[in-house]
């Protein structure tokens, strides 16, 4: 039977594979090994990273916060309520006071990032970056130079019945999807969905605050971790018999945190130079020499950063949006 452990350990190792697949893909091209596991896994990684989150939420309240404060968990305090940890630890009232401060901070952080990060996890999943679809008889209205725009990927996909017209030179076709994407970044197996125009900025405050929720799991997590399998205190045996394999969930937080990070930096860079993934996946099918692309990368990142192509992606941002989620 699969416990509450082994569902984060397994939805750990899931959230990494499209990664891998990825990193295939883009490696292999002809092997088609990235794109066939978007095809089939995107739905279960969606579901998967919303019961994770839950999951996290549980263990929170359940484990490492109490465990933070008291080297004990909810269950051997006998308590129901993360809140009556200050009266049970602290030896004076202004102690008492600090903690329950403390608390009651970290519980609303927790609450802002994770409505945070829902919502801009479903933003970024139903937002429609595609181009419109014309038939045969909207085609016809086009002008000679506009026809030869037209997506020859799509009219194969439907049999010539209808087309994408590429309006500018940052659309692209998703072989996923088989649709054209407006302003495509690349097709994401975490949201099932194409980044592009209208989610980009959703997607990229959602990586923004999974990794603020990484980093807090990290420190809260590494505490059970150094003490009860690092250090492997006998002070503290009682209570990490009680936490038993969670003690070991620090190093899946490494192990995402780390791919999160990756996948962070790699988007700030697109973003504060205009660029896009497919891009600079092109740039790298026409180098000799992974050399030559690296100093593209370096070039375009010399050339074309600033801070301006933050304030264009994320127009009407306010201060405020760090704590009410933003809506372009």
């Amino acid at each position: 039977m699969v416990d509450f452990f082994d569902f984060v350990v397994l939805s750990s190792i899931i959230i990494i594979l499209p990664l891998v697949n990825d990193f295939l893909n883009n490696t292999f091209p002809n092997a088609k090994i990235g794109r066939i596991a978007s095809e089939i896994v995107g739905s279960i990684l969606v579901l998967f990273i919303f019961h994770l989150v839950i999951a996290g939420v549980w263990l929170w309240y359940t484990y490492y916060l109490p465990y933070y404060y008291t080297k004990e968990s909810i269950y051997s305090l006998g308590s129901l309520n993360i809140f009556d940890i200050p009266s049970k630890v602290a030896k004076t009232p202004e102690e008492e006071s600090s903690i329950r401060i403390s608390i009651t901070l970290q519980a609303i952080f927790l609450f802002i990032v994770v409505t945070n990060i829902y919502h801009y996890f479903y933003r970024a999943i139903v937002a429609d970056n595609y181009l419109p679809q014309l038939n045969k008889t909207k085609q016809q209205k086009l002008s000679d130079e506009q026809r030869e725009k037209l997506c020859s990927q799509c009219t194969i996909y439907s049999k010539d019945k209808w087309s994408s017209l590429h309006i500018n030179n940052k659309s692209f076709h998703c072989k996923i999807c088989k649709r054209c994407t407006n302003a495509m970044d690349h097709h994401c197996p975490f949201i099932n969905n194409c980044v592009g125009i209208n989610n980009h900025h959703y997607f990229y405050l959602f990586l923004t605050y999974t990794y603020l929720a990484m980093i807090y799991a990290c420190f809260l997590t590494y505490y059970p971790f150094m003490d009860c399998v690092y250090n492997k205190s006998q002070d503290l045996k009682p209570m990490c018999i009680k936490m038993d394999k969670y003690s070991y969930i620090f190093l899946c937080c490494l192990i995402v945190i780390t791919a999160a990070n990756g996948v962070f930096c790699f988007q700030n860079y697109l973003i504060s130079t205009n660029s896009k993934t497919v891009q600079l996946l092109r740039k790298l099918k026409k180098s000799k020499t992974y050399i030559e692309w690296f100093k593209w990368i370096i070039d375009n990142f010399k050339t074309n950063f600033s801070f301006n192509n933050y304030k264009q992606m994320f127009t009407n941002w306010k201060l405020y949006n760090i704590i009410i989620p933003y809506k372009k």
